[in-house]
């Protein structure tokens, strides 16, 4: 008996965990020690543990501290505006009412829980913050006449460069999420292919009766070799598209 194999260069990444999961989970039931697979078994095994973790990021960024850093000082300077926008408003000094008017649906709104709510809604609010004055004159005014502008200008510069530094870690997280999963693939879908050959060198060499483990195995790959079978036609159609159009546009050309 041969098992149904298939091209695993047209595996996607998320579906290699349903593939090995399903194949451990047969090979287990017969038992890989009886099989006499227990070592390339045991790889598979090895890998299935890792796959999990193709969406999280084990190693601390360089940048890490530094954003936290960046976070608690703006968020003492949103604390530091929201008391101050307060003790204006309780002076009730009125050349100051119309800004603190102004000013508090914003500050109120945006700022004060900015040492509360999570870290991406505090940025995000500051940033609005940030916006919202730099769009309106009437506003910058009114901050200037509360006492607030240089904190805003500090603040300013502080969430320049924490969102920086977040755009780094993202992108630099985001390569080494690239680069885990196809190391990751390489590597599972090399055992998932050594096994499948340990299990059919086996067959020719044991006594023990493999029908049952490989009719299992092939009824449940049956759908990732039509899968792929597909995948494969719909290259080559799009392959053979593609030299139409470039061989139409030359020969238009060349009539030309």
């Amino acid at each position: 008996m041969k098992i149904n194999t298939f091209n695993s260069a047209l595996i996607r990444v998320q579906e290699i965990p349903e593939i090995v999961n399903g194949v451990v989970a047969i090979v287990e039931k017969h038992n890989p020690v009886t099989l006499g697979i227990e070592p390339i078994y045991n790889l598979l095994v090895d890998n299935q543990s890792q796959l999990g973790l193709l969406s999280v990021n084990r190693t601390g960024h360089p940048l890490t501290g530094s954003i936290r850093n960046y976070r608690a000082r703006r968020n003492d300077l949103g604390k530091a505006i929201v008391i101050q926008l307060r003790a204006v408003e309780k002076a009730n000094v009125s050349v100051h009412q119309d800004s603190v008017f102004k000013l508090k649906p914003l500050i109120s709104g945006l700022l004060m829980k900015i040492n509360t709510v999570n870290s991406k809604t505090a940025d995000s609010n500051t940033g609005v913050f940030l916006s919202k004055l730099a769009q309106s004159e009437e506003l910058r005014l009114a901050a200037t006449d509360i006492g607030i502008d240089s904190i805003v200008e500090e603040m300013k510069v502080i969430q320049s460069a924490l969102e920086s530094e977040v755009t780094i870690r993202l992108n630099d997280q985001s390569e080494q999420r690239i680069i885990r999963e196809k190391e990751l693939r390489k590597s599972t879908l090399k055992t998932f292919s050594n096994l499948m050959k340990a299990i059919e060198l086996a067959m020719l060499t044991s006594e023990v009766d493999y029908t049952s483990v490989v009719a299992e195995l092939n009824q449940f790959l049956v759908p990732y070799k039509a899968l792929t079978r597909g995948r494969s036609t719909r290259n080559t159609n799009a392959a053979i598209d593609k030299e139409t159009v470039a061989s139409s546009t030359t020969t238009t050309a060349t009539a030309l």
